[in-house]
C-alpha cells in the first residue's frame, strides 16, 4: 500500500491531474456568470439588435438584426420564465429596480428606446415656491443600455434631467462629460491675466 502510496504521490501524470484540475477550477470561478448577469447581457444584446435594425441602411443587415433580435427574445423568455414575464415592461422595471437598476422603454414613433443604468441615489423633492412641488428623483449612474438617439448619433447625450412615470431622471453621467469639457476648455484657454 505505501509503494502504491509513494508512487502515485511521486507520478508525473498525478501532478499533470492535479494541475488541470487546479485550473479548471480557476477558469471556472472567473467565467461563471450568474442567472441575473445572462439576463442582463440578453436584454442588452436584445435592445441592440433592435436598434441595429432600424438604423441599419443595406436589407441583409436588417434581416441579421431582426434574426438576432428574435434569437435574444427567445433566450431572454428562457432565462425570465420563472422570475417574470419579459415582454411586461413594468415587470422588467420592478425586477431591475430590486438589484439597483432602473429600466424604461418608451415609444419614438414606431420604434422603442431602452434605458438601463444604475441608481446612484434616489428620494423625493418638497419646497415651496410660491406653489407647493414635490416629486420623487433618482440620480442615474453609468448607463447599460442607452436610448436610442444616443446609439445613433454617439455623442448626442440626453439630457441633464428628464422625467419618468413618476419621477424626475437625473442623469450624473451626462453631468461627468460636461464637467470634464469644460474644465478641459479651462485648461486649454487659460485666462489672460
Amino acid at each position: 500500500m505505501k509503494s502504491w502510496m509513494k508512487m502515485v504521490f511521486f507520478s508525473k501524470y498525478a501532478h499533470l491531474c492535479f494541475f488541470l484540475l487546479v485550473l479548471y477550477g480557476i477558469s471556472w470561478a472567473v467565467t461563471y456568470t450568474t442567472p441575473y448577469e445572462k439576463i442582463l447581457d440578453s436584454l442588452r444584446k436584445y435592445c441592440l439588435s433592435d436598434y441595429s435594425a432600424r438604423d441599419s441602411i443595406f436589407y441583409y443587415e436588417i434581416l441579421e438584426a431582426k434574426f438576432y433580435r428574435g434569437q435574444y427574445e427567445k433566450r431572454l423568455q428562457s432565462l425570465t420564465a420563472n422570475l417574470f414575464d419579459h415582454r411586461d415592461k413594468f415587470q422588467k422595471r420592478e425586477f431591475f429596480l430590486s438589484n439597483g437598476l432602473l429600466y424604461e422603454e418608451w415609444q419614438e414613433g414606431a420604434w422603442r428606446s431602452y434605458l438601463l443604468a444604475e441608481i446612484v441615489n434616489k428620494g423625493k423633492h418638497e419646497t415651496e415656491i410660491p406653489d407647493k412641488v414635490n416629486f420623487d428623483y433618482m440620480v442615474l449612474g453609468k448607463k447599460k443600455i442607452i436610448p436610442f438617439l444616443e446609439y445613433k448619433y454617439r455623442e448626442y447625450a440626453s439630457p441633464f434631467v428628464s422625467t419618468g412615470g413618476k419621477e424626475v431622471y437625473i442623469h450624473r453621467d451626462n453631468l461627468d462629460r460636461i464637467l470634464e469639457r469644460y474644465f478641459k476648455s479651462l485648461w486649454d484657454h487659460p485666462m489672460v491675466a
